[in-house]
């Protein structure tokens, strides 16, 4: 057939659709990987390089790429926790993945930014028919799945998983040195009503600047953390109830205080609080029930105040 055939110029002109098809596809998954706050490694099926994602350059630095994943270790100062041995290859989910192996580790720390930065390191292989064609390994920084774990994503208080933690500590200080501990639950006033007049955004912001008030208007002692939805919790540690009970009242003072702007509007915002203090041994479930008790009595006479409640 000669090469001014219009068959050959047909296939030809799909051979060449078909290249940019797979070039594009590949474009949108590397954008795509680049967004993933999670540091993505590749290497071929030889053990060479082939991508990293934003993440992964930030937590290894990428002033150099090793030209094989067996200095993996050396090149990026990838050391075994705690020690001065450098993380040994064949333990490293890379090169077990070019292997075939599915893993994952915790015992491996880089130290190339001055703190080590702890890793959680994750690897599989990619297969192409019974090939194995890619590698792949995700890092994650331990330091960041702690505060993930312990911080509301929204307000960046400590969540509940915290407060129960930081709870359970001042309890055995107050056992050991007989010191009282006061506890307030707070709940934003009509937070749905400004959801669905206002839309989320305003909610969120209400929440935040909301948040930033009560931590503001308490003592640096006190713990301020976000129970669930629209309440938050504060512990006092070494506070009776009538101290606790001022205040919280201060931190309602500088929550009214607050004007959010929507729309050339500003939206006001309150909240309502249950007082209490800790009696004997009591746990924080049965604080917390207490406080819930004081916060409804609070609703009930007309929301925007605070409710302190006697021992049991």
């Amino acid at each position: 057939m000669s090469l001014d055939d219009p068959d050959d110029s047909v296939e030809d002109s799909i051979r060449i659709d078909r290249r940019k098809e797979r070039h594009d596809h590949a474009w949108e998954l590397f954008q795509l990987l680049e967004q993933v706050p999670v540091g993505v490694f590749v290497a071929t099926g030889e053990g060479r390089p082939y991508y990293a994602n934003a993440s992964a350059r930030a937590l290894l630095g990428m002033g150099a790429v090793p030209d094989h994943v067996d200095r993996f270790s050396e090149v990026y100062q990838a050391f075994e926790i705690g020690t001065d041995r450098l993380y040994p290859i064949e333990r490293l989910p890379l090169h077990r993945a070019l292997a075939g192996e599915r893993c994952e580790i915790s015992d491996i720390e880089l130290r190339h930014h001055g703190d080590p930065i702890p890793l959680h390191v994750s690897g599989a292989p990619i297969k192409r028919g019974a090939e194995i064609a890619f590698a792949i390994m995700a890092l994650q920084d331990v330091r960041e799945l702690r505060r993930l774990a312990t911080q509301d994503a929204l307000t960046g208080l400590p969540n509940r998983m915290a407060i129960q933690e930081a709870f359970a500590h001042e309890r055995l200080r107050a056992e050991r040195g007989r010191h009282p501990i006061a506890l307030a639950l707070i709940d934003f006033d009509r937070f749905k009503s400004i959801n669905d007049d206002f839309g989320h955004a305003v909610g969120d912001g209400v929440l935040r600047r909301g948040s930033v008030a009560i931590v503001e208007a308490m003592r640096p002692t006190d713990l301020v953390g976000r129970w669930g939805g629209e309440e938050l919790l504060v512990v006092l540690p070494n506070t009776r109830l009538e101290p606790a009970r001022q205040a919280v009242e201060r931190a309602l003072g500088a929550v009214r205080a607050l004007h959010i702007p929507h729309k050339g509007a500003r939206v006001h915002a309150t909240f309502s609080a249950g007082v209490v203090e800790m009696a004997g041994n009591e746990s924080l479930d049965a604080l917390v029930a207490r406080a819930d008790v004081a916060l409804y009595e609070a609703k009930h006479a007309g929301r925007d105040r605070v409710v302190a409640a006697a021992g049991l």
